[in-house]
């Protein structure tokens, strides 16, 4: 069974954008490729313009909105857009291929 997420994603923009100034967001992983089922969580790279000081402080927030909508899992990624664009140019980086086959949902 593969879940719907398109509402899901909007949930889950509207959360990030609450805390921070978010320029791109990217679903990258099963989802983004075609390949999900029922045990898939959605793989969301979040890309702001500026870098954030407490990363993780910044998460805890994102989930603590979306926790009380969003019902499927997500696994969160946070950059700086100079950070993200860095790292993007390193074949053997995560980032690398989700700036070339992840599914730009925002910005």
């Amino acid at each position: 069974m593969v879940i719907e997420i398109s509402g899901e994603i909007k949930k889950i923009i509207e959360a990030a954008k609450s805390v921070a100034d978010v320029e791109r967001v990217y679903i990258f992983g099963s989802h983004a490729y075609g390949t999900p089922n029922s045990e898939s969580d959605v793989d969301v790279c979040i890309i702001t313009k500026d870098s954030i000081n407490n990363k993780r402080e910044y998460l805890k927030k994102v989930r603590k909105l979306m926790a009380p909508t969003v019902k499927v899992p997500v696994d969160l990624l946070i950059y700086s857009n100079e950070e993200f664009l860095k790292r993007s140019q390193l074949k053997s980086t995560l980032e690398y291929k989700i700036a070339r086959e992840g599914i730009k949902i925002y910005g």
